[in-house]
């Protein structure tokens, strides 16, 4: 799972998994949990793919997500992002639906 980015030598992306945890737990507790869910499957197709760039894209799209106030013009652009990175995202239909929520 995708999280805290940490930049180490030749220029990988490591992440800690706490930070997104944390950001899931809050949505299924604001949003419900097949949002959570959502998020969660797509954060897995992210991670197969060792994109880290869609990673550190995913976790700007997480911490947006939770926010009370949230702006659905970003979440629309980092998904966008997402989908140009790892269009194999699209390929969960059910969770892009509830995700596409989020900024439709």
């Amino acid at each position: 799972m995708v999280g805290d980015r940490i930049i180490a030598t030749g220029g990988s992306v490591i992440v800690n998994k706490a930070k997104v945890e944390n950001a899931f737990n809050k949505i299924q507790t604001d949003a419900g949990p097949e949002l959570a869910s959502a998020m969660r499957a797509v954060g897995q197709t992210i991670e197969q793919s060792n994109n880290p760039s869609a990673g550190a894209i995913f976790e700007r799209f997480v911490e947006e997500a939770q926010k009370p106030q949230r702006d659905r013009k970003t979440l629309r652009d980092y998904w966008n992002t997402i989908v140009q990175l790892v269009p194999d995202v699209v390929k969960l239909t059910d969770a892009a639906s509830k995700l596409a929520q989020l900024f439709g």
